[in-house]
């Protein structure tokens, strides 16, 4: 009973092995780019994206504040004439 349980084990650990072998070759580069590789060129393009993204948010955020400024240094100075 003990040796025929032990086979059955071995037999399932060898098909998972098996498995795990194809998984990894489905995820990591196996002469093509896998998986993970094209996640990761996507995801480095889109932080440069972002990154672009945010500096024309903060241009623009910067100008309007200044012409907000301005705006207002306007109107205070001319309620005072």
């Amino acid at each position: 009973m003990s040796n025929e349980f032990e086979n059955q084990v071995m037999l399932k650990l060898g098909k998972l092995e098996a498995g795990l072998d194809d998984l990894k070759k489905q995820l990591l580069d196996n002469g093509q780019p896998g998986f993970i590789t094209e996640t990761r060129k996507r995801l480095t393009h889109l932080e440069a994206v972002d990154y672009r993204r945010s500096l024309i948010e903060r241009g623009i955020s910067a100008c309007v504040a200044i012409l907000v400024s301005a705006a207002t240094a306007v109107g205070v100075h001319r309620l005072i004439k």
